[in-house]
């Protein structure tokens, strides 16, 4: 699923529940259940992994960063708009998007890998790709329409 997202997902759980120990198990949970649902799998930058950043081209740095950069901007406005659940927002974001973080530390270094079999990649058992392009980013724009809405009650 885009980073966005899971943003707005774990967003939307630090505004309406009210139990601390429910925002985090949920935000952590939801990750795997927006995975399982078919969605666009973004591509890594080519050469990344094996080079760092030496090894790629800024234009693919660029289009990468595009939507989560996008993502971050967005959900930081809604929370704003939001301010007496700030706190409470940020964490569900922050956890909502964590397997993502420890997916890529896993992919990126070694000593991280067993921990990134907890989490959801290409391949683990919540993960479920869309067949189409259109169909998944679709899908991902539509959940965000909704995520927005219930952001901006």
């Amino acid at each position: 699923m885009l980073m966005t997202v899971h943003l707005l997902f774990g967003a939307v759980i630090g505004k309406y529940i009210e139990s601390w120990w429910l925002i985090i198990i949920l935000a952590l949970i939801s990750h795997h259940i927006l995975d399982a649902i078919p969605h666009y799998k973004m591509t890594p930058v080519p050469n990344y992994k094996e080079k760092g950043l030496k090894g790629t081209k800024f234009k693919d740095i660029l289009t990468r960063s595009i939507e989560p950069l996008f993502g971050i901007i967005l959900t930081l406005v809604l929370i704003f708009y939001n301010k007496e659940k700030m706190i409470p927002m940020l964490v569900g974001s922050f956890l909502a998007w964590s397997p993502d973080i420890i997916n890529f530390l896993g992919w990126k270094y070694k000593k991280w890998e067993i921990i990134r079999k907890l989490v959801p990649y290409p391949g683990h058992l919540f993960y479920n790709e869309a067949k189409s392009k259109i169909v998944g980013i679709g899908i991902s724009v539509v959940i965000s329409i909704v995520l927005i809405i219930l952001l901006l009650k």
